[in-house]
């Protein structure tokens, strides 16, 4: 898993039989634009059995900027 050149997020998911309790990828035309709590979803979007893993990845400097400085 990498990280887009350009920037950005590269997000794991997975696809379930059952995917109860998780948070499911919500895409349009192939793209991620949003992650669904499973609390959150309506009946259509509990239909989805793609989820988020929890693992993400980018780049440091992105990350570093993000986040700002600890405090």
């Amino acid at each position: 898993m990498k990280p887009n050149r350009r920037g950005g997020i590269g997000l794991l998911t997975v696809k379930l039989d059952d995917p109860t309790g998780y948070g499911r990828i919500a895409r349009e035309n192939g793209k991620v634009v949003g992650i669904v709590e499973h609390k959150d979803a309506s009946e259509e979007q509990r239909k989805i059995n793609e989820i988020n893993t929890g693992i993400l990845v980018a780049n440091g400097a992105d990350l570093k900027r993000w986040l700002g400085k600890p405090g």
